[in-house]
């Protein structure tokens, strides 16, 4: 089992029950999710996407010398995801919202979660434990984006054009799967696993409230 296989099947239960089996993800299934939910879901991930440049940066000042690779790693992320956030705003847009009203307030609590456990780790604890929630986001990307975007096609009757934002990920996260995977594999040293697990779980569980917040408080 590689190291990356570890990680995975450690958190696979997690995955699982407070992410596939949300009850959100069974609304979408169901076809019973609203705009506003959608709505909701733009402006929590602007609010968590448009930190990560940062976070990855931050990280990438940590990383000593004698690991130069992972250093240049973290600096390559935040590259490619600069820029995301607009995504979302574009997204809003498209569906005749208003950007500046719906994203104007703060993040709810599980996209604070997220943003603040990673700029933990990138700039006071293990920057190395950001292969654990990285791995989780290019995962969801992978493994749920295009399920989703046929789900709000049927549900929502939306122009695909405003599916940007899921749409591009669904694209690019499987390759930045296989990335992350590779990272893990390469860079992670065998004490270190413990610790992309732990952060990879803790991801799960703000992933998960992230959903519950989206559900329980729909843009209006």
């Amino acid at each position: 089992m590689t190291a990356f296989e570890r990680v995975v099947s450690a958190t696979q239960h997690d995955f699982q029950r407070q992410l596939l089996d949300h009850p959100l993800a069974q609304a979408l299934q169901a076809g019973t999710v609203k705009l506003g939910h959608y709505f909701a879901y733009l402006r929590e991930t602007y609010h968590l996407v448009r930190h990560t440049p940062g976070i990855f940066q931050l990280a990438a000042s940590r990383i000593p010398d004698s690991r130069q690779p992972l250093r240049d790693w973290f600096l390559e992320l935040a590259e490619e995801e600069t820029g995301h956030d607009a995504l979302c705003v574009k997204d809003i847009s498209r569906l005749g919202g208003k950007p500046d009203a719906i994203l104007s307030g703060r993040a709810g609590a599980g996209g604070w979660g997220v943003v603040t456990q990673d700029y933990y780790l990138a700039g006071v604890g293990k920057p190395i434990g950001l292969l654990g929630s990285t791995s989780l986001s290019e995962q969801l990307g992978a493994t749920v984006a295009e399920p989703a975007i046929k789900a709000l096609l049927a549900a929502l009757n939306m122009p695909a054009a405003a599916l940007g934002f899921i749409r591009s990920h669904g694209v690019f996260d499987a390759k930045h799967l296989e990335d992350v995977a590779r990272a893990i594999n390469t860079f992670a040293e065998p004490d270190e696993i413990d610790e992309i697990i732990y952060a990879r779980k803790m991801a799960i569980s703000h992933c998960s409230q992230m959903l519950t917040d989206i559900l329980e408080n729909p843009v209006a």
